[in-house]
């Protein structure tokens, strides 16, 4: 009877210190085996926790059979039972959306977007692959809010107006634009000059392929413009161009291959009249700018002053068209 209770008595403390508290150590590393600083230790289903130090080392109260559940931001979240051991080992991965919360910022520093104290959009360059648009600022309208897109002029390749949170200037208002670090111009090539302004011209940003970029990112309010400057006061639209992978097992060609085109036509012409003209006896050397006097007879000039031909009658000698 002695030995069945002192047998009973054995079991019954070992249970007890099995199910009792006790330290655990242990190290979170990621899969290159750096340590993870400040990833986030607790036991799951408990409010007990504590965090890695800067070498990824921790502490921490648990007992046997505990889940110890380890989450860091960008990884994905790894869950570990304690054993008998005191000591554990926990290698995390990284998380495949993580490219989702890093945000390129001024200088080409990633950031994480919950870290900034500004307005982030990002829009995802596949969906500007949908709309067989020539420029990308007319294939981002209507998918940033806040952001108003346009053409400035009708012709078709003329540049087109961007504005962040509307206008702010009687100077055209438009943010700043930087690809790959590098501001990029999308000012209007236009002159004042009565001979040859007027006319439709479109902008070097036009030039970009959509099919080259990687991200963008619009960086709207105040505190944008301290990364860039005063060019930044109305905002920031980031580009990222595509690069390079250096990753083992990357595909070393990728080609794709993809057309468009775009018809545009005129809803309304006004009428022409062919009674006064720009010049006097068709110089337009003598023209005051705009105006000049009503069409007669006499030899045609061209701008430099050689004859081109006679007008023998009262009206323009080459009538307006449509050009269709």
């Amino acid at each position: 009877m002695r030995k069945l209770l002192f047998l009973l008595s054995m079991v019954m403390l070992c249970t007890l210190a099995f199910s009792q508290d006790r330290t655990i150590t242990g190290s979170v590393k990621d899969a290159a085996g750096a340590p993870v600083p400040g990833a986030s230790i607790r036991i799951k289903g408990t409010r007990t926790g504590t965090a890695a130090d800067n070498n990824g080392q921790f502490r921490i109260m648990a007992k046997s059979g505990d889940v110890i559940l380890v989450t860091a931001t960008g990884i994905d979240p790894e869950e570990v039972v304690v054993g008998a051991s005191n000591a554990i080992s926990v290698t995390v991965k990284n998380s495949v959306s993580t490219g989702q919360e890093v945000v390129v910022t001024a200088l080409g520093i990633r950031r994480s977007e919950r870290a900034l104290g500004y307005g982030v959009t990002k829009v995802d360059p596949n969906n500007l692959l949908q709309k067989s648009e020539p420029d990308i600022l007319k294939g981002l309208a209507g998918k940033v809010p806040g952001v108003d897109i346009r053409g400035g002029q009708g012709a078709p390749g003329a540049a087109a107006r961007i504005q962040i949170r509307g206008v702010s200037s009687f100077n055209g208002g438009e943010p700043l634009i930087v690809v790959d670090g590098v501001p990029y111009s999308n000012n209007l090539v236009n002159t004042s000059n009565p001979f040859t302004g007027g006319g439709t011209y479109g902008s070097g940003f036009g030039d970009l392929d959509a099919n080259d970029i990687e991200s963008i990112s619009i960086l709207k309010g105040a505190a944008a413009a301290s990364l860039y400057g005063s060019r930044a006061a109305n905002g920031v639209l980031l580009i990222t161009t595509k690069s390079g992978n250096p990753k083992k097992g990357a595909k070393p060609l990728n080609v794709s291959y993809k057309t468009g085109y775009s018809v545009e036509t005129i809803s309304d012409i006004p009428d022409f009249q062919n009674d006064y003209g720009a010049g006097a006896n068709f110089r337009v050397q003598s023209s005051n700018g705009s105006w000049g006097g009503r069409f007669g007879k006499g030899v045609i000039y061209n701008a430099t002053g050689d004859v081109i031909g006679t007008s023998a009658s009262g009206i323009d000698s080459i009538p307006a068209t449509t050009w269709a």
